[in-house]
């Protein structure tokens, strides 16, 4: 997500190779600055077929706040499924 020349030469390699396979990625919500919705126009824009979301950037890992406002973003910009992933919680219900 920090070099997005590469990114997208990358994806449209793989989209090439990969013409009759469900191509889906994940990104988080930026690397150092968020820039989730520029980086998944650019992956829409190279044919993949799905994207996931985590909505950290990924200087945080996996603490803080996910920016659920990011991910609301990124799917009404794209035309591809959208699919969250992080935070997900599992409760263990009382015997």
């Amino acid at each position: 997500m920090a070099d997005c020349d590469r990114l997208k030469a990358i994806l449209t390699e793989l989209r090439r190779c990969l013409p009759k396979v469900a191509f889906t990625v994940k990104i988080r919500a930026g690397y150092k600055e968020k820039n989730a919705v520029d980086i998944a126009k650019l992956i829409q824009d190279c044919g993949v077929d799905a994207l996931a979301i985590h909505p950290r950037l990924q200087t945080e890992h996996f603490t803080g706040r996910p920016d659920y406002q990011i991910a609301a973003q990124v799917k009404q910009a794209l035309s591809i499924p959208v699919i969250f992933s992080g935070d997900v919680v599992i409760l263990r219900w009382p015997k």
